[in-house]
């Protein structure tokens, strides 16, 4: 079986990793014993994701020969020579380059387990849009989250520095989007259109301040065990969930 694109956003800097990634791009931080972007186009390529496109900018070189050297699946490399000022649109948009077929989306700086990839692989399957979440947003946690009607259709979403009370009821997003061909000429327009403004944006603000026209639902993983990280303890959590000595799995909420 053969799924529509993917693209990979594995072009940052990972500055905030401080000497964790001073002789190593954040997307190859060692997961469960394996570089993260190595496990995670191997995890699309077993699934039967053909058509695999990772953007690189960072220490490209040595992305590129840590894929090819894994050889788990072809993949096509596109760079994005301004990721220093870059915070993901710019990088988004080379990935998708002219077409405006439907993709997958993920950041490079999220580990997996094979039931949330099985879920990816689930969605990607189909046509409509889908914004991935991790269980309800938590005191210490930042950064993007949803509402969602009970049937899954997403009513809000948002880019948030700080956590309140009010925002209990609201999702945690997991920096993983499928969009659906009904949605993604529209959304690649938009894309075009606020990087020409400023790429030192995330490529979820076009659908933020034009939900209305970009229709989506929510899948919630949070019972699958997902981590992200942006910093040395997150990096060391994220290890935590991923022994390298293979044990049954387990459930968490990120």
């Amino acid at each position: 079986m053969s799924f529509s694109r993917a693209i990979l956003l594995a072009a940052g800097q990972g500055s905030r990793l401080g000497e964790l990634t001073r002789h190593r791009p954040k997307c190859l931080m060692p997961i469960r014993g394996e570089p993260l972007l190595v496990r995670t186009v191997r995890q699309l390529a077993e699934r039967g994701f053909e058509e695999l496109v990772v953007v690189v900018g960072h220490m490209r070189s040595v992305v590129v020969a840590t894929l090819h050297e894994s050889r788990d699946a072809v993949v096509r490399f596109v760079e994005n020579p301004a990721y220093a000022t870059d915070t993901n649109i710019g990088s988004l948009l080379r990935g998708l380059e002219r077409y405006d077929d439907s993709a997958l989306v993920i950041e490079a700086d999220v580990a997996f387990d094979d039931d949330a990839m099985d879920a990816l692989a689930e969605v990607a399957g189909q046509d409509e849009s889908v914004w991935f979440t991790t269980g309800y947003f938590q005191p210490w946690q930042i950064g993007g989250v949803l509402r969602a009607t009970p049937g899954g259709c997403v009513t809000e979403l948002g880019y948030v520095n700080r956590y309140e009370p009010a925002l209990a009821d609201m999702k945690k997003l997991l920096g993983v989007l499928h969009a659906g061909s009904a949605e993604m000429p529209r959304f690649h327009a938009l894309l075009r259109t606020a990087a020409a403004q400023t790429t030192a944006q995330y490529y979820m603000m076009p659908w933020v301040e034009h939900l209305a026209e970009l229709p989506a639902r929510e899948r919630d993983l949070g019972g699958c065990r997902t981590a992200a990280f942006n910093t040395p303890d997150e990096y060391r959590r994220c290890c935590e969930l991923f022994p390298s000595t293979p044990q049954p799995e387990e459930t968490h909420v990120r």
